[in-house]
């Protein structure tokens, strides 16, 4: 007989007559008792990493095409390997969100706040990033382009650089970074010889520059 430990914590602006119950075995599975109706304001954090939105479990390497969840709050989120095709994430809250490998071809991510995810190996084909905050963004091996990025941001050597971006560990080889932002970005352990904007540097792995402290 299996054993459950049952942790639940939500996040509502409104009240609401039925919760969605989530039982969560020693071994890890997860079972849902319940999925009833509930507000679109309501989010579910199970474990601080499973989510549930509108009676919708999101795990990583699930598939979510189409799906409407624009305005959520899913900070914290492990969404690695999930598709998410089409979707609609406009003015979502994804900090710290893991979308390693993710799928996020026509993606609608306007307005989002992506703040320090890992988007590692994501396909972004036509995803539109138009307003998205993307402070602190890890990314590497991109693949596909964007249809839309904010102001100061490119897609460069399968990264997004822009104002904020952590490059830390990132293999830029020849990339061509003379016409980046680069106020703000977090770097170490950086390879390669790119060509660099005016007065900035890579030293032991780490981009100086005149903004840059």
């Amino acid at each position: 007989m299996n054993s459950f430990n049952i942790k639940l914590s939500y996040f509502a602006a409104v009240p609401f007559a039925t919760i969605a119950l989530f039982l969560s075995s020693a071994s890890g599975a997860l079972y849902q008792t319940t999925s009833e109706s509930v507000p679109s304001t309501t989010i579910y954090d199970i474990n601080g990493k499973l989510h549930a939105y509108i009676g919708v479990l999101l795990i990583p390497n699930g598939t979510y095409t189409g799906s409407v969840l624009n305005a959520a709050n899913l900070s914290n989120a492990d969404l690695a390997g999930a598709t998410l095709t089409g979707a609609n994430l406009s003015d979502v809250n994804l900090s710290n969100v893991d979308l390693t490998d993710a799928t996020l071809t026509s993606t609608n991510l306007n307005g989002a706040d992506l703040t320090e995810v890992v988007l590692t190996g994501a396909t972004l084909t036509a995803t539109k990033f138009t307003d998205t905050i993307l402070t602190g963004v890890i990314t590497g091996s991109l693949l596909g382009a964007p249809l839309e990025l904010p102001a100061q941001w490119n897609l460069i050597h399968g990264y997004l650089i822009g104002p904020g971006a952590n490059l830390t560990n990132a293999l830029l080889a020849t990339a061509n970074l003379a016409a980046a932002n680069l106020t703000g970005v977090i770097s170490g352990n950086i390879t390669g010889t790119p060509a660099l904007p005016p007065d900035w540097e890579l030293l032991n792995g780490y981009l100086v520059g005149p903004v840059l402290i």
